[in-house]
């Protein structure tokens, strides 16, 4: 019997957990993006906090760490390209992946959408990897605006948690935390527009 209890009661409990979700709506309806072939998609780092920093005080830190002016200046002009380079066309190729079922592409630098998501992150754990390892975290709001009244969010979701994976480089362990959020994003997504 209290095997039974025992077992009930892990089963309760993994449930419980698992249920969480991952990405949450804040405001509006996602179906307002159906029947969109192109949505242009942004991304910003506004206000961004890294680990108990903001990202300032973060860079002057690894700045102030480095051997040299040149090394601090190269990890910094790193830091910043990654973005471009490696984060953001890996989420967009992953959102695309899961949301093609339904016809909408999203794409940056486009002019001519009716509406832009603005994908921002406002929270970035770069993680570690030592004896003990610690993957990367991201948090992300994303927005849906309309080109003509980009002050006012049509739809609004949150994703307060995704995980990169614990690896020597912190441009993989980030890229790696952008596709975990990608992945969250498009199946929500999925899911609310079929």
């Amino acid at each position: 019997m209290k095997k039974v209890i025992l077992l009930i009661s892990v089963v309760f409990c993994i449930i419980i957990v698992g249920c969480k979700p991952a990405v949450h709506l804040v405001q509006g309806d996602p179906a307002t993006m159906k029947g969109e072939e192109v949505i242009e998609i942004r991304f910003a780092y506004d206000d961004m906090r890294v680990g108990d920093k903001t990202e300032e005080e973060y860079v002057q830190s690894r700045k102030d760490r480095a051997e040299d002016e040149e090394r601090a200046e190269e990890w910094h002009q790193s830091w910043l390209d990654d973005r471009s380079n490696r984060f953001e066309p890996r989420f967009v190729e992953l959102l695309n992946r899961y949301t093609e079922d339904h016809n909408i592409l999203f794409q940056p630098n486009r002019d001519d959408t009716r509406y832009i998501m603005v994908v921002n992150t406002y929270y970035t754990e770069p993680g570690f990897y030592h004896f003990r390892s610690k993957p990367a975290e991201i948090s992300l709001n994303i927005t849906l605006v309309e080109r003509d009244d980009p002050d006012n969010p049509v739809v609004e979701f949150d994703i307060p948690s995704a995980e990169g994976i614990a690896t020597p480089d912190t441009g993989t362990r980030l890229h790696t935390a952008y596709g975990t959020s990608a992945r969250l994003f498009g199946r929500f997504l999925s899911r609310q527009l079929r």
